[in-house]
């Protein structure tokens, strides 16, 4: 019983040490901080990081980074079309004026699906991000939803 448990520790320690590496080398610089204001230096990498959970096929678009100003958080926010998600924001880590897109978390990620609205899409309204349509006029059915996903990792 207890070389069970000696074997377990083991391996959990090894495997542990083996996927951490990879994870965080997985970040991707999408931007910079400058005097306060984000500032978009890799579309290619923006795209990479909003692509991620969507289907191939997706492509994104109008892509630009907003600040949470109570939580002083920011995200990449883009346009998303060829599939059922019309939009998708991921919340960016700042690291010494660096934003960097780290799809495996932690962080938030909002996707933004539109029925009867051709453009749902994720803005910061209110000190919070949500999906709003677009659309101008607004259609009499349309509905603009929005799917939080909440990432936690251990690292």
């Amino acid at each position: 019983m207890k070389n069970f448990y000696v074997i377990t520790t083991c391996l959990s320690l090894l495997l542990t040490c083996l996927i951490l590496p990879g994870a965080q080398s997985q970040s991707l610089v999408v931007g910079t901080v400058k005097n306060g204001q984000p500032i978009l230096s890799s579309v290619a990498n923006a795209t990479i990081a909003l692509q991620g959970g969507l289907t191939s096929g997706a492509t994104i678009s109008d892509i630009y980074i907003d600040l949470e100003p109570s939580s002083g958080k920011y995200f990449l926010i883009g346009t998303v079309s060829n599939t059922s998600i019309t939009g998708k924001a991921i919340e960016l880590v700042l690291e010494e004026d660096v934003l960097r897109a780290v799809p495996g978390g932690p962080g938030l990620e909002v996707t933004c699906t539109g029925t009867n609205c051709s453009e749902c899409v994720p803005v910061i309204r209110k000190w919070k991000v949500r999906c709003e349509c677009k659309d101008n006029p607004l259609p009499p059915t349309f509905q603009c939803d929005m799917t939080s996903k909440i990432i936690i990792t251990p690292w």
